[in-house]
């Protein structure tokens, strides 16, 4: 359900762009992606995962459809809640608070260490997942400033980047 937004003092002056912190996880996120990057083509047969190849690539191409399902299902809502002002906790968003995060974290960059066949490409999750945890503060607070009371209540029954199989019951 799609809760309106109510202006209060409090929260007139505090701006977060629709990318929220997004770009900033992207600039730190990318030295660990370029660093196991290379080690992995450096070093491949060190880090091969001794199963056979074509289960990895199954796996990491079911991990990446999932990823990609998730992505497009909040891409194409959070626009207009964001631009209406509207916390929104239906859909994909009434099972993780974070889904575009989730997307990537947990399916997306698993599927393609998964193709590659390396586990040491599986530090960049990991290494998001660190940076996604320090940084997501910044907008969880943005939204208990604007939304108070209904994201407090969002936020304790709804994870933030693990899916929930039971949907949000807002208040």
């Amino acid at each position: 359900m799609e809760e309106k937004m109510t202006k209060t003092p409090s929260n007139v002056g505090n701006k977060m762009t629709l990318w929220g912190v997004s770009p900033k996880m992207i600039l730190i996120l990318f030295p660990f992606i370029v660093f196991f990057s290379i080690l992995h083509f450096m070093y491949y047969p060190l880090f091969i995962i001794p199963v056979q190849h074509i289960w990895m690539i199954i796996i990491g191409i079911a991990l990446i459809i999932i990823g990609f399902v998730i992505y497009l299902k909040s891409i194409t809502v959070i626009n207009k809640a964001f631009v209406n002002q509207k916390l929104l906790t239906t859909g994909v968003y009434g099972h993780m608070r974070h889904p575009l995060y989730s997307a990537f974290i947990l399916f997306i960059t698993p599927g393609i260490a998964c193709i590659f066949n390396s586990w040491i490409l599986f530090f960049i999750p990991i290494s998001y997942y660190i940076i996604f945890r320090v940084l997501i503060k910044q907008e969880e607070n943005y939204c208990l400033e604007k939304f108070g009371e209904k994201y407090a209540h969002y936020k304790k029954y709804v994870h933030a980047l693990f899916p929930k199989l039971r949907k949000y019951k807002p208040l």
